[in-house]
């Protein structure tokens, strides 16, 4: 006796037909993306994924039109386990950037690169300046005198001298009057301050030297002096120092810094700025324009021809051409040189 069959409808039907076709082996099984389902709803489960449909490897790289959210599916491959994954790759736009190449230990560090310049005035190459001349700051005698005129004062800032394009101002262009590269000329200085200050310099191997300059400027009614006529006292202040000390002794060590014809002249200097180092005192500060190796050069070149004479002795002086008479009379006018008849 058979037993009867019971009625399945359409929706059992259905079920079962979609049983049988997740059963057969030429199906991909769907995608169980946790990210996915949560952030589309049940119905992204039942989406296709384009990592079921194009496999890659490790080697390739990740393919530009996949979507962010297929990036983070994983599936099993045909025959391998359930806990094995085909490829993984991190979500998001990090996953399209190109595998870095590791570092070689073996390379050499490669040298700092400089920093660029600040910007600002330019600046002569060290190569075709000298050093500044080095000198000790001005300090008054005693302590009293300290306290006085220099920490219980206000100095000021130092005045600079500079050219248009450079640091610095040629003490020989001061003496002629040419003031055309001055920066702010006619800019007024020591506003504030008394009818005369006084200029100091302490040049390595000579004593200290300070001579007083005017403020104040011969007018009607007078004022202050501006800053070209500042550079010209200056440069006279320089070139009576230069006069003064060329004849006198220097202190061995500091044979370098000797001043005077042949030595470092004035023509050599470059006015850079005057410190007020006391109340009324101002130092002086100057660098050469050339370095003193190009100045020792100079010098030698212009004693060479000195020094070939003194080594060959002094040269002979020039014949002395005599003139006689030749003939039979004294009247006769053909004359020879000087020496034994033909």
């Amino acid at each position: 006796m058979s037993r009867p069959v019971p009625h399945q409808d359409s929706d059992m039907t259905s079920q079962s037909a979609t049983s049988s076709r997740q059963s057969s082996p030429m199906q991909i099984p769907p995608v169980r993306s946790p990210q996915l389902s949560q952030s589309a709803g049940p119905s992204a489960t039942r989406l296709p994924s384009l990592t079921q449909l194009i496999p890659w490897s490790d080697e390739d790289p990740v393919p530009s039109f996949l979507p962010a959210a297929s990036i983070d599916h994983t599936f099993p491959t045909q025959g391998s386990r359930p806990d094995q994954t085909f490829q993984r790759y991190p979500p998001g736009p990090a996953a399209r950037l190109p595998p870095v190449a590791p570092v070689r230990s073996d390379l050499a560090t490669p040298p700092p690169v400089p920093p660029l310049p600040l910007p600002g005035k330019l600046q002569v190459p060290g190569s075709r300046r000298g050093p500044v001349i080095p000198q000790r700051r001005y300090q008054p005698l005693t302590a009293s005198d300290r306290r006085r005129y220099v920490e219980e004062v206000d100095l000021q800032t130092s005045i600079l001298f500079n050219s248009l394009d450079s640091e610095g101002f040629p003490l020989k262009d001061a003496l002629n009057h040419r003031y055309g590269a001055l920066e702010a000329r006619e800019e007024p200085m020591f506003v504030q301050h008394g009818p005369s200050i006084s200029l100091r310099l302490n040049w390595p191997g000579y004593q200290p030297w300070t001579r007083q300059i005017p403020t104040r400027d011969f007018r009607n009614p007078p004022g202050p002096i501006t800053r070209d006529k500042l550079t010209k006292n200056v440069a006279k202040s320089v070139q009576r120092f230069i006069e003064e000390q060329k004849s006198r002794e220097i202190e061995p060590a500091e044979e370098q810094w000797r001043v005077g014809e042949g030595f470092i002249e004035l023509e050599d200097l470059l006015l850079l700025r005057l410190d007020n180092v006391s109340k009324g005192s101002w130092q002086i500060q100057l660098q050469l324009a050339m370095p003193l190796e190009s100045k020792q050069r100079r010098l030698d070149a212009a004693s060479l021809p000195a020094m070939r004479s003194s080594q060959t002795g002094p040269a002979p002086p020039p014949r002395q051409l005599s003139w006689k008479h030749v003939g039979p009379s004294s009247s006769s006018s053909s004359m020879r040189l000087g020496g034994p008849p033909p």
